[in-house]
């Protein structure tokens, strides 16, 4: 019994070590994704990055 609760507690934190790591990812990715999108010197910008501004 001990052990079964041993185990899943840590697929718990796994679980949540992994949807952090995702979450990180996304966040380093999307930005710079939308950022392709915008021409040279130009930053995306307004609702959910669908225009682009100069940058600054």
């Amino acid at each position: 019994m001990y052990y079964q609760t041993d185990d899943l507690l840590g697929i718990e934190h796994m679980k949540q070590f992994i949807a952090l790591f995702v979450a990180a990812i996304a966040l380093v990715v999307l930005p710079t994704i939308a950022a392709a999108d915008c021409p040279k010197g130009y930053v995306p910008c307004g609702e959910k990055n669908q225009l682009c501004c100069p940058g600054k």
